[in-house]
């Protein structure tokens, strides 16, 4: 399993599918999505988005689990899509939100298995079935 913690503030969103990739099940749907990235970093990345707005301090903990790879390398969280546009968002009213980017996916997206904000977990659910 791999955590991954960050403190930041953040915000934006973008849904995309990936051909011949298993993209795995989670019961987070409300905060968490898988996206492709388009451009001079093309990739998977995740998007998790906080639960309300007007938060400008967040502690944001995730944590999955992938089978199958040994190079399964993720980035630090950053704010969606990007610091500048990610302020704008907030100070506009929307929903915090942060990406993390996977690298060496070739068959399977990782699993998010856990994500809490400020403390609080919003989803948890079981490992590899």
């Amino acid at each position: 399993m791999r955590r991954i913690t960050s403190l930041l503030i953040c915000l934006g969103l973008s849904l995309a599918s990936a051909a011949n990739l298993l993209i795995p099940q989670h019961n987070c749907g409300d905060y968490f999505a898988y996206a492709t990235e388009d451009g001079e970093r093309r990739g998977y990345i995740g998007i998790f988005t906080a639960p309300k707005t007007g938060a400008y301090h967040i502690a944001w903990t995730a944590s999955f689990v992938c089978h199958g790879t040994r190079n399964l390398h993720m980035e630090t969280m950053r704010p969606y899509p990007s610091r500048e546009v990610a302020a704008t968002n907030i100070l506009n009213g929307q929903r915090p939100q942060i990406f993390v980017r996977f690298v060496n996916i070739t068959t399977e997206l990782p699993k998010l298995v856990h994500f809490e904000v400020n403390g609080e977990t919003l989803c948890h659910s079981q490992g590899c079935e």
